[in-house]
């Protein structure tokens, strides 16, 4: 599953592609407040994670390790993404 539209290149477009996708229209200024800090804690919780699976020297291609990491947390992203979709059309 992905909410990522190639066009977006900062954590705030993002951010405001989930805001439209998941917050109801009459969803009020608290209910915002609160997914932003978890939209942005997460996005910085994945950005930590990505960083310390990733190269210290650019110069170097990355280790069978650091493939892996990245590997495992995006199926993990993915597992999560697709069981929410399956929770929608039960729901």
């Amino acid at each position: 599953m992905s909410m990522s539209n190639p066009d977006e290149t900062t954590v705030a477009e993002a951010w405001l592609s989930f805001e439209r996708a998941a917050i109801p229209p009459d969803g009020g200024p608290n209910q915002r407040k609160a997914m932003q800090m978890a939209f942005y804690g997460g996005a910085l919780a994945m950005f930590d994670l990505l960083a310390r699976a990733s190269t210290q020297n650019d110069d170097e291609e990355p280790s069978d390790r650091e493939m892996l990491s990245v590997k495992a947390l995006y199926e993990e992203l993915d597992k999560w993404g697709d069981e929410q979709v399956a929770d929608r059309r039960t729901s």
